[in-house]
């Protein structure tokens, strides 16, 4: 309830940060739109939801890969990867065979 009165994104990225609790994390990642906190908490967030929500919000292209080539895991990447345009795709080097096996699926499609 508190979190959907809360409107200053430094407050809500200070709730996502510091909160231990994942639901709170995610409600708060809802309302975030700083593109560089989001790619940093689909990097380093405490639980595969905070960090799918993380990417989920992410609308920088950009940005997507380097969470897709940085990630050391995998369905971060994946979900990271699903939300680029097969072109942007294209652009993607990684040494990670299933970085290389999921770009080359989306490219077959």
């Amino acid at each position: 309830e508190a979190i959907s009165r809360i409107e200053d994104e430094d407050i809500l990225i200070e709730v996502a940060t510091e909160s231990l609790d994942g639901k709170v994390a995610i409600e708060a990642l809802e309302k975030i739109t700083d593109q560089e906190f989001l790619k940093e908490r689909a990097l380093h967030a405490y639980t595969l939801d905070e960090m799918c929500e993380a990417i989920s919000r992410i609308e920088d292209e950009d940005i997507l890969i380097e969470v897709a080539t940085e990630s050391s895991d995998e369905l971060v990447a994946i979900e990271a990867m699903k939300k680029l345009p097969k072109e942007r795709i294209k652009e993607i080097k990684s040494k990670s065979w299933y970085i290389k096996a999921v770009c080359k699926d989306i490219l077959s499609q």
